[in-house]
């Protein structure tokens, strides 16, 4: 959006960029786009705290164990970065600057992103997830709380994986209405 000097805004309680949907992207096509993707990103906060709750309930039940609770605190701490830095900056900077190779990049961290959203889905305690089997371990061992809430990580993990994958599906959808491919070298204008 030019040369324009910009105080940094983000994160507000110690801002390191300039991060404004309204102000940097104008086209509402590519503005609902970069929307979405940031409240996926802060969704993503609440799915981590929902499978750590989960792997800690599963613990506590004796399923799994406190290796699963540190990787599971690691996810919560360090995996939002690079959501937030792999996958939504990638997106919001090729959607504010038109660029192929950005958009391709944001691709390329949502399918990283998606492989997570999927292993938290399944829910191998030692790996830091609290789903499926661990869920189906607290019910078959009457672990009913803890199955609760392994329950409620995988919907609400799948609930954001599948926004994901719609999210990348409208993505690919804009960049075929410019002409550009995902892959390189299907004749897609340089970024």
């Amino acid at each position: 959006m030019g040369d324009i000097e910009r105080d940094n805004n983000w994160p507000k309680f110690r801002p390191i960029i300039f991060h404004d949907i309204e102000v940097d992207i104008d086209e509402s096509v590519q503005r609902k786009l970069a929307k979405r993707s940031y409240n996926l990103w802060k969704f993503q906060y609440i799915t981590l705290v929902a499978n750590l709750l989960a792997v800690c309930a599963m613990a506590v039940a004796n399923i799994g164990g406190k290796i699963g609770i540190i990787i599971a605190i690691v996810f919560l701490v360090f995996y939002p970065m690079f959501d937030f830095v792999g996958r939504h900056l990638r997106l919001y900077h090729g959607l504010r600057n038109d660029n192929v190779t950005s958009l391709r990049l944001f691709f390329l961290a949502q399918s990283i992103d998606i492989l997570f959203e999927i292993f938290i889905i399944i829910g191998v305690f030692l790996g830091g997830g609290g789903g499926l089997i661990g869920m189906s371990e607290c019910f078959k061992k009457s672990k009913y709380c803890a199955g609760t809430l392994s329950a409620i990580c995988v919907f609400l993990v799948s609930i954001l994986l599948a926004y994901k994958i719609k999210l990348s599906y409208d993505v690919k959808r804009f960049m075929n209405n410019r002409g550009w491919n995902v892959l390189p070298g299907g004749g897609a204008k340089n970024g």
